[in-house]
């Protein structure tokens, strides 16, 4: 488990809304072997945060939680030698943990030990153009990156003054933003910035420029 003294630990925190906002001089985790971690929450069972890899940098194994999920925010890896790109994603939803090297200087978003024991799929896509849909007559586009029972992982793509119909998340969201700045009625969130809405609660999602984020709905327990 990787240590931060302004995590939280408690399980309860899962049921309250928790921003991370991107900041170039957050302090980060070293972790050796010329690996850095930023920690979004860390968990005795799940983890979820950002690994800075230099070039040739192993992301280290965690065996104490099941399941590993990994998104390119940027650079380049092999994933048990399969090349993946920025924004490409993978998902092993049991042991053993899959071996990822950074081909180039590269940032992993990371998530550990929340993927359900029945959920067995294991996913390592490339996010081609042709696999993106349009909704609300072009507005946003989207690419499914898995679906299983309630919980959904997507890409999002907001074009220029669009916004997102609202909803009301039962099982919670999760967002990071890829690319340019999404807001709400609360804030603006830019580039690198995390976002856990907890289940049952609304939020008003735009964006003005444009942007691009990691969605993933219906994973967060109900408390």
């Amino acid at each position: 488990m990787i240590g931060s003294s302004d995590n939280p630990t408690s399980a309860a925190d899962l049921a309250r809304r928790r921003v991370v906002y991107a900041d170039p001089h957050r302090l980060r985790d070293d972790c050796g072997g010329g690996i850095e971690a930023q920690v979004f929450e860390d968990y005795p069972a799940r983890f979820t945060g950002l690994f800075h890899l230099s070039a040739g940098a192993r992301l280290p194994p965690d065996p104490a939680r099941r399941g590993t999920e990994i998104l390119v925010f940027d650079g380049q890896v092999e994933f048990d030698g399969v090349l993946l790109s920025r924004h490409g994603y993978a998902r092993r939803p049991t042991r053993p943990d899959p071996v990822v090297i950074a081909t180039t200087e590269s940032i992993l978003f990371v998530k550990r030990g929340h993927i359900p024991p029945e959920d067995n799929f294991e996913t390592v896509l490339e996010p081609h153009p042709e696999l993106w849909k349009g909704r609300q007559a072009g507005e946003l586009q989207t690419l499914a990156l898995h679906h299983h029972g309630g919980i959904a992982v997507s890409l999002m793509r907001y074009q220029p003054g669009t916004a997102a119909v609202i909803r009301r998340r039962i099982g919670g969201e999760e967002i990071l933003i890829l690319e340019g700045t999404l807001l709400d009625e609360r804030s603006a969130y830019p580039r690198g910035s995390w976002i856990r809405n907890p289940p049952g609660s609304l939020h008003e999602p735009f964006s003005v420029e444009g942007c691009l984020i990691y969605l993933q709905t219906g994973h967060l327990p109900i408390i």
